[in-house]
């Protein structure tokens, strides 16, 4: 069958009246989520295929958007679907954003006393290089999604002040910015 106008005709018997209805018929494809951008807390989302409007979710479909730009999302972990005007979804596509925190008190009260970045799996490949203001390297080492800064070097408490990170990106891109460290 292709799209187009269709008429149904029906009748009991070939002398009764007939009931005539027109039909509509619409062919969808789900649309294809091409690429995903990240800019610190706005995604971006590149989709084509089936009929537009899209909607767009990154609640596993509970909650539909009607932006292809999503502006001051969380860190954290996401599937994006996208949903053509006729209901077709798209795969979802798994994508992060990073939470990064800034501050740390690792003295052992059991509030901030680690320094992690959510939604790190997105990034298996990212490596974090972590140095005070006379650029004295404390952190070299690949993230991974468990990595966890306690605030220490060689074993040793670091000095409370601020010290700045660069997150690089398999991609070759980079995030820097940096973490307060308070130990009292």
């Amino acid at each position: 069958m292709m799209a187009g106008e269709y008429t149904l005709e029906v009748r009991e018997t070939a002398d009764d009246c007939p009931a005539i209805r027109s039909v509509g018929v619409i062919i969808d494809q789900p649309p294809v989520i091409h690429d995903i951008k990240v800019d610190d807390h706005t995604v971006t989302v590149y989709a084509s295929g089936g009929e537009v409007p899209y909607q767009y979710s990154i609640t596993n479909g509970l909650t539909w958007s009607p932006g292809y730009i999503m502006y001051n999302v969380p860190g954290g972990l996401y599937d994006m679907l996208v949903k053509s005007k006729y209901g077709c979804i798209s795969d979802s596509k798994f994508f992060g954003v990073l939470g990064i925190p800034n501050f740390i008190s690792p003295n052992g009260d059991g509030k901030n006393d680690e320094w992690y970045v959510r939604g790190l799996e997105a990034y298996p490949k990212a490596r974090i290089r972590i140095f005070d203001r006379y650029g004295k390297m404390f952190v070299d080492r690949e993230l991974g999604a468990e990595y966890r800064w306690d605030g220490r070097y060689k074993g040793d408490p670091v000095a409370s002040g601020d010290y700045w990170y660069i997150i690089s990106f398999e991609d070759g891109n980079q995030l820097s910015g940096h973490i307060s460290v308070r130990n009292y």
